[in-house]
């Protein structure tokens, strides 16, 4: 039997050995979670990102899979860095204070965040824009009624709407408004306004950039409606104000309702989970939702994430009648009565089985009907070309005409240096720059006719014109600055027939069926001023028979900046002067008598941006208007 002392020795060295075991497990077990969190710091550090663009077979259940699993491949943007490690510390160097990959990162990801002669009696609406289509209203800065005029400016602090009396050398300001800038954002340039017939209700549409909650710097950009009571105008009142997705393309209004048109870009890497990110939605600021999924089309082939929004809306409420949208479409609009042509424009790359590939410029072009509540899809067609602008298309009895410029490049294949160093690259062998005309039936969505590469060879069109079934294009290799000017009788689809001027100096950016058997180009001169010519045309062919030039003189291109009042034979432009030690803002109006001569009748001084200054002739008198805050002036014509 063990003494006392022995037993207690005993128990003390047991005590002693569980003590060092439960040591050792506590060691252990701290050196496996080492491990374990080494583990996991290195997972996380060095764990290289996918390259390839995430499973999206979770949507599958979602009306929009498809539209998901198409932008999943376009938008999807491989990540800068291989891994957090390099994210975050800009890999050892970054990490040492060897480099500026860290900062460079940082810059590169908030620049990325930081994602254009109906008159009624009385008090009531008066047109001022020429609009391309009879009945079918365009937006514009200035509007007016028989007794006040509305011009919207662009300040600081909003959208100013100025109310001025119609009084001759009395005239005056009514009354100022300013529409307040979105919360957390602004407006940006571009806005435009209608006027109701009966004169009581402006209605802005204007882009708006506002801050994403919780984005850092990233905008959201809305087309913005705003509806404006101003039955009194010195009491100006808002009244409505809805958003739709994307950037101002353009608008119209036609019997009683306006047709929106935005564009929306989706962004690279969106998040499926959050629909405002990947489709247009539309809506009040706080209750927005996004376009049906069989509201929505796209070619075989996605060039681009960019929609061509589409809505309809009711003109006195604002209420969103119907949406479509158009993927991978994004460049021209042209509203006819019943319809909305949307454009996209891409090339065609084929193989000529010779070492060589031939690129042809193309356009495909949509059509939605607008005439009933809702917008309704009718199909699409493919002409040669490119279409510069929606003047370049007109519908007329059935039949949309269009213009392109047509532009065709032959490459070969090349091979330089050798062995390891060997490469293969494509080098140019021709190319081929014209004008063609195409008339396509719209109940067949087939091509019925065209003159293709009607023009000399390397020139472009650069503006047309509609009329019934005459149709004017001007020509142009704008470098060389000289243009001939084609009209075409459209009347015989089976025999169009064409005459021109012939190569005449400079060359027009806007031509204009002035009537009494004029035609009138806006544009430039062989030395880049403006130059304003007026044609005449005869069976046999297009001639000048005036000219008007402002020597140093700058203008903008903008058709809507320019007043043009046949009835009065009256054209009125915003100009810059250069001519002194300085620039002079300017607004003059031209004459042309029965003769197609030209005439300055008047020059009023107006500073500020040429495209946002606009005229009004009114019983003798130039009302001229300007984006600076005292932007107006009235001058006595004669």
């Amino acid at each position: 039997m063990k003494t006392y002392k022995q037993r207690a020795e005993s128990v003390q060295r047991k005590l002693e050995q569980k003590k060092r075991n439960r040591n050792r497990a506590i060691k252990a077990a701290l050196a496996g979670a080492g491990c374990i969190a080494f583990t996991a710091v290195n997972l996380v550090l060095f764990m290289p990102f996918s390259t390839t663009p995430p499973d999206v077979s979770g949507y599958a259940d979602s009306e929009y899979y498809a539209v998901i699993s198409r932008l999943n491949a376009i938008t999807y943007q491989k990540p800068v860095d291989k891994n957090n490690f390099e994210k975050w510390f800009g890999g050892f160097d970054g990490l040492f204070g060897c480099g500026a990959a860290g900062d460079a990162n940082m810059g590169m990801d908030m620049a990325n965040g930081m994602d254009s002669t109906l008159e009624n009696a009385g008090d009531y609406y008066v047109e001022t824009t020429d609009n391309q289509v009879a009945g079918v209203i365009e937006g514009d800065l200035i509007k007016r009624t028989g007794e006040n005029i509305f011009y919207l400016r662009e300040t600081g602090e909003g959208l100013n709407l100025s109310v001025y009396s119609i009084d001759k050398a009395r005239s005056a300001l009514i009354s100022d408004y300013t529409v307040t800038s979105p919360e957390n954002g602004w407006f940006m340039d571009g806005a435009e306004m209608y006027l109701s017939a009966d004169g009581d209700t402006v209605t802005l549409l204007a882009e708006s950039a506002i801050k994403a909650e919780g984005s850092g710097y990233a905008m959201k950009r809305f087309v913005t409606l705003i509806s404006l009571d101003v039955s009194d105008e010195a009491q100006v009142k808002e009244t409505a104000r809805v958003y739709f997705s994307g950037s101002y393309n353009t608008s119209r209004y036609v019997d009683g309702k306006f047709i929106v048109v935005s564009e929306f870009t989706v962004n690279k890497n969106p998040d499926f989970d959050e629909p405002a990110e990947y489709l247009p939605q539309y809506g009040t600021e706080k209750n927005m939702q996004s376009v049906a999924a069989a509201d929505i089309y796209s070619p075989d082939t996605l060039t681009h994430s960019t929609y061509t929004f589409v809505a309809t809306v009711d003109g006195e409420t604002l209420r969103t009648l119907g949406t479509t949208a158009f993927l991978s479409y994004s460049d021209q609009v042209y509203a006819s009565n019943e319809n909305v042509f949307v454009t996209r424009g891409y090339t065609q790359t084929t193989d000529l089985n010779n070492g060589q590939r031939e690129t042809l410029s193309q356009t495909e072009i949509s059509c939605v009907s607008y005439a009933g509540e809702t917008p309704q899809y009718k199909g699409s067609f493919v002409v040669d070309g490119s279409v510069k602008n929606q003047y370049s298309m007109d519908e007329y009895q059935g039949v949309l005409r269009v213009v392109t410029t047509y532009s065709r490049i032959v490459r070969e294949e090349v091979y330089y240096g050798s062995g390891d160093n060997a490469a293969v690259g494509w080098r140019q062998v021709s190319s081929e720059k014209n004008a063609s005309l195409f008339c396509i039936d719209l109940s067949t969505r087939e091509w019925i006719a065209s003159v293709e590469k009607f023009a000399p060879e390397g020139e472009t069109a650069e503006s047309v014109r509609f009329n019934g079934d005459k149709a004017y294009v001007c020509t142009a290799e704008i470098v060389v600055l000289t243009d001939p000017v084609f009209a075409f009788d459209l009347s015989d689809l089976s025999n169009i027939t064409y005459t021109d001027t012939g190569t005449i100096e400079g060359y027009s950016t806007s031509l204009i069926d002035f009537g009494n058997g004029y035609l009138v180009g806006i544009g430039y001169s062989d030395f880049r001023w403006l130059k304003i010519e007026v044609y005449a045309e005869t069976e046999t062919d297009v001639r000048t028979v005036g000219a008007w030039e402002a020597r140093s003189a700058s203008f903008s291109e903008d058709y809507k900046s320019y007043l043009i009042d046949r009835k009065n034979g009256l054209i009125g432009i915003g100009i810059n002067d250069n001519s002194g030690y300085g620039s002079t803002g300017m607004y003059v109006l031209i004459g042309i008598d029965d003769q197609g001569g030209l005439t300055e009748l008047a020059a009023v001084e107006m500073d500020g941006e040429n495209a946002k200054k606009r005229g009004a002739y009114i019983d003798g008198y130039l009302y001229v208007f300007g984006e600076t805050a005292d932007g107006f002036a009235v001058e006595k014509v004669g």
